[in-house]
């Protein structure tokens, strides 16, 4: 005979929580936020502001606030790559030896390797290096920059899982009619940039940031190698139309990317607040927040002092217009942008009941 309190307590299929909390939300954003900004800048470091670690907040923390600054950097990586490439090619032959493959040319213009681990190399710096016989022509690197690459890909990959599980929930809510978070709204968008990022990354060798010693030959001496690279060398190469063109639009791509963020930031128009201030303010900041850089770049082109002739009108005007409308574009910048992100955490203490109504999945499926 069966245990009638057994049979009181047990239960068969049973549907999991219809709400979701606050910090469910929290988390669900802040750890899609945190791979995205990995994705972002675990490859850079050319900022030169201290060890690798300080760099790496550094960059993480110009991510958050500016985003298509890193979509930038990562565009002039790509060039700096072809431009390597194109240096490689064009002196490359003058040297004897075993000829290296182009990935590990993209690979030094990154800042890939460096001379006994004391400086960077670049690719003009490399074949200056060679073409005097200070550093061997052969080619022992490539199966030491192949280690990260399988753990590099499998945070790639949880990266992308987070991205696109992030993106469903906001398109299930919104298709249902369910409310989303000002976070929700905000971290989506730093998704879409960072997933953009990423496929301007994969024209790079994906190596990581990893920087492997380049070694003097027996007999040559560092300060020796300094003071070649110092002198001319008659190692350059001339831009051609099409790769002037393509630095043009790199800087066109990357003002889309600053005014279609401040965008996407206008998504959250409607959102419900925890006060009529914040509203206002995010609204405000949301449209500022498109214009900085656009003006950034319309002063560097337009009012550099560097432009115009020494002594002339135009110089001095340029002289005092300059860093006034630099400054004044770099503080808005700043503050708007510092903003949106701050709010799009506190916004979490006050929001519409609807937005904690957790997502019928199982209405989704299709029914027999």
């Amino acid at each position: 005979m069966r245990n009638s309190t057994t049979l009181d307590t047990t239960r068969g299929f049973v549907a999991g929580p219809s709400i979701r909390g606050t910090m469910d939300i929290f988390w669900s954003c802040s750890s899609a936020l945190a791979l995205c900004t990995w994705t972002a800048i675990y490859r850079r470091r050319a900022m030169n502001v201290g060890s690798v670690a300080v760099e790496k907040v550094a960059l993480a923390i110009l991510f958050i606030l500016v985003p298509e600054i890193l979509l930038t950097r990562a565009l002039c990586e790509v060039l700096e790559a072809r431009h390597s490439v194109a240096l490689y090619r064009k002196y490359g032959e003058e040297i004897a030896g075993e000829e290296w493959s182009i990935d590990v040319v993209r690979h030094a213009s990154m800042g890939g390797f460096s001379l006994e681990d004391k400086r960077p190399l670049t690719m003009e710096d490399i074949l200056i290096l060679i073409r005097h016989r200070f550093i061997s022509t052969q080619q022992p690197y490539l199966m030491k920059i192949e280690g990260p690459r399988r753990a590099i890909m499998f945070l790639k990959t949880i990266a992308c899982i987070q991205a696109l599980w992030l993106g469903a929930q906001c398109i299930a809510r919104e298709a249902i009619g369910l409310p989303i978070s000002t976070l929700e709204i905000g971290t989506l968008g730093y998704v879409l940039l960072a997933l953009v990022i990423q496929a301007v990354d994969w024209l790079l060798p994906q190596h990581g940031d990893v920087v492997m010693p380049i070694f003097l030959l027996p007999g040559k001496t560092y300060q020796d190698a300094g003071r070649i690279m110092q002198q001319p060398s008659g190692i350059e190469h001339t831009k051609s139309r099409s790769e002037i063109y393509e630095t043009r639009f790199a800087g066109i791509l990357c003002i889309a990317a600053c005014i279609g963020f401040g965008l996407w930031c206008c998504l959250a128009w409607n959102n419900e607040f925890p006060s009529r201030i914040e509203q206002k303010m995010w609204r405000i900041c949301s449209i500022l927040s498109m214009f900085p850089l656009p003006a950034i770049a319309l002063s560097i082109s337009v009012l550099d002092p560097s432009l115009h002739p020494d002594g002339s009108l135009r110089h001095l005007i340029s002289k005092i217009i300059f860093p006034l409308v630099l400054g004044l574009s770099v503080a808005l910048y700043t503050f708007v942008r510092f903003f949106v992100v701050v709010e799009m955490f506190i916004g979490l203490r006050q929001m519409p009941a609807g937005v904690f109504h957790a997502i019928p999945w199982a209405d989704f499926l299709p029914h027999i």
